[in-house]
């Protein structure tokens, strides 16, 4: 004989409903709050919006104490100024990486390189103006090496030329001494600093353009420079950038300084005495370029 299923009537599913419900109220909470929560369908959600916004409001867990709280701002500081380091850190080495690229682009002698070193001290006699690096022999350092350092932080556009391109980075000085593991840099404004430079102002096209004589500069301490018995007045032409040329162990021209005043001389007026001044004052220097040619 066959049996035939019949399907639950609203009034039986009622009373299988209340059943339950009576069971569970009468059951622990503990052994019953699952089966609660199977007839609350939205309950399966609860738990991790729940916890994201006690999360939130900070009200999970018990109350953090007066010392607690402390900890965890003096922390939240320290994360805070670590971030900001950080941060510095970077734009530091971006910096140093655009004034690298800057000199490989110019450097025309494929044997040349380019030794980072960090500025270890200023020296403090006042007969000498030189600084000491933390690179030596060891690194490739050796006397008569030019060095290097950027004029600003901008980016160097590759299609910068003329002035712009000198500017993008400027002569400190020479290598005068070296040991395994440090060196010294004569600045270009030391009392004993002496070198041939070119003169170079802006053309017709608005383009700076080396001139062809030569002049010579030498130091003049206190974070000066100086152009003695100039046959013209650069200053007052408008020719105010001072360039040394290519040479043995400078495969490029490049920025030692800009003229700042003149002034003609007592004894032959057609002459003059100009004042130069570095880029940037010797002390604001971390890191300095040495130009290695031929290493």
């Amino acid at each position: 004989m066959p049996v035939h299923s019949r399907l639950t009537t609203k009034q039986g599913l009622f009373t299988i409903l209340m059943f339950g419900a009576a069971v569970a109220a009468l059951m622990p909470g503990a052994v019953s709050g699952w089966v609660r929560r199977f007839f609350q369908p939205l309950a399966w959600f609860e738990a991790p919006i729940t916890g994201v916004s006690q999360a939130i409001s900070g009200q999970r867990g018990p109350p953090l104490t007066a010392e607690e709280a402390a900890r965890l701002r003096v922390e939240n500081e320290e994360l805070r100024r670590l971030l900001g380091q950080q941060g510095l850190r970077v734009d530091d080495l971006e910096n140093r990486l655009a004034d690298i690229t800057g000199l490989r682009s110019q450097l025309s002698d494929a044997s040349a390189k380019i030794i980072i070193a960090a500025v270890m001290a200023y020296d403090g006699d006042p007969n000498r103006e030189t600084l000491k690096i933390a690179k030596g022999s060891v690194a490739g350092l050796r006397k008569g090496q030019w060095v290097a350092a950027g004029v600003d932080a901008a980016r160097r556009d590759p299609a910068e030329t003329g002035r712009d391109l000198l500017m993008r980075q400027w002569l400190v000085g020479r290598v005068v001494a070296v040991e395994p593991y440090v060196g010294r840099v004569q600045l270009s404004t030391d009392p004993q600093f002496r070198e041939p430079v070119i003169v170079a102002g802006a053309g017709a096209d608005g383009r700076w353009k080396l001139g062809e004589e030569r002049c010579f500069l030498r130091g003049k301490a206190h974070g000066r420079m100086e152009i003695s018995q100039a046959r013209r007045d650069y200053v007052a032409a408008g020719e105010t950038l001072v360039v040394c040329p290519p040479s043995a162990d400078l495969p490029l021209h490049l920025s030692i300084g800009q003229m700042i005043r003149s002034r003609p001389l007592d004894a032959s007026p057609l002459h003059f005495d100009i004042e130069v001044r570095p880029w940037r004052a010797w002390q604001e220097l971390s890191y300095v370029y040495v130009i290695a040619v031929g290493n």
